[in-house]
């Protein structure tokens, strides 16, 4: 049940406690219109920011404190304790739902022999991601398939600096000589 106050109420609390609910009521002024896109979009939290004019950390840290219910929901965890508080949205060290999701496709996708030929970079960009990105979740949490994933390129041959078949290594011993004939008239 909510504790509301009519003015009459407000008017008898200590100078220091109406300054303070003044500056609460400000603090939710200025956030009102970031969290109506919050709530109805799928927008991120950095472009509804940039939108309403107030920095993405600071949108954040507001909507995890005030509206954590919001949040829980917009990363699909489900609420089943009244504290919602304690519901930790990022685990330390854990993947959270939405980056397993974005990555599944593509970790996959490096465990295959299909993308041996292919390094992290182009793979990542084959489904659409960031390579760094996806090298570093990979570095995280699957670290066992790049390491498989480079003891098989490195058997194959793939990605060794090692040259082979017709073309020659550009030492000054084995150089190429191109004759070319220039015709005169």
């Amino acid at each position: 049940m909510e504790n509301k106050l009519n003015l009459d109420e407000i008017e008898k609390l200590p100078a220091k406690e109406r300054a303070l609910l003044k500056k609460r009521h400000a603090l939710h002024c200025k956030y009102e219109k970031a969290v109506t896109l919050y709530a109805d979009t799928t927008l991120s939290t950095r472009i509804i920011a940039l939108r309403c004019g107030v920095t993405p950390g600071a949108l954040g840290n507001y909507l995890r404190r005030y509206w954590r219910e919001l949040v829980l929901q917009r990363h699909q965890i489900p609420v089943e304790s009244e504290d919602l508080q304690s519901i930790k949205i990022y685990s330390t060290g854990k993947q959270n739902r939405v980056s397993h999701e974005r990555y599944k496709a593509a970790v996959e996708a490096c465990d295959m022999m299909k993308y041996i030929d292919l390094n992290i970079s182009q793979v990542a960009r084959k489904f659409g991601l960031n390579g760094t990105a996806l090298a570093n979740f990979m570095r995280i949490h699957y670290e066992e398939i790049l390491s498989r994933r480079q003891k098989i390129r490195e058997r194959l041959g793939i990605n060794d600096n090692i040259p082979r078949g017709h073309a020659l290594p550009a030492s000054s011993n084995t150089r190429m000589r191109l004759n070319f004939t220039v015709q005169r008239k």
